[in-house]
């Protein structure tokens, strides 16, 4: 029972925290804004997270949960990279508002989105053998491959996904 009640409370907090950010950037958002939206004591914040960023951090790995779920297993690598991209596309059209304004700050909040990003994508690139090192190959793909979506974002997402998935094909 008390997990149950402490998985609602994360969930109120991370649902309070996402609908805040769509409101405004993530740096103006107070903690009683969230814990207010949330209706949640503030001591209960406490006892789930250490402050905003913790939760930040918490609901970027929930919505990141969705994309790696099911993802499918290849030993492309550019395939992968175009599977994690299409994954990512999906979430971001789902969560277009929150993703925009994530997005569009140069604040803690786009720098988490980022790591976070970053961490996911290394531990599945692990397992491919390739004559450049593994760090290197990351920063190159994920980084061309977030600018392009962030443009997408930024610009309202006017191409469809598969226009913008044709678009990193052909990059």
């Amino acid at each position: 029972m008390r997990d149950l009640r402490k998985n609602k409370t994360k969930t109120l907090l991370a649902n309070a925290l996402m609908k805040l950010i769509e409101e405004k950037r993530f740096d103006d958002i107070k903690l009683y804004e969230i814990c207010d939206n949330a209706l949640v004591h503030k001591t209960s914040f406490y006892n789930h997270f250490e402050d905003k960023y913790d939760l930040l951090n918490y609901l970027i790995q929930e919505l990141q949960k969705d994309i790696f779920m099911n993802l499918k297993e290849t030993d492309d690598l550019e395939l992968f990279y175009i599977i994690i991209a299409k994954a990512y596309i999906n979430n971001i059209k789902q969560n277009a508002k929150f993703y925009k304004m994530i997005l569009s700050g140069n604040d803690i909040a786009s720098q988490i989105l980022l790591s976070n990003i970053h961490n996911d994508i290394q531990t599945k690139l692990d397992h491919f053998q390739t004559t450049v090192p593994n760090n290197y190959m990351l920063q190159f793909y994920i980084s061309g491959v977030i600018a392009v979506i962030n443009e997408w974002v930024l610009n309202g997402m006017k191409e469809s996904d598969t226009e913008i998935l044709q678009i990193l094909t052909d990059i």
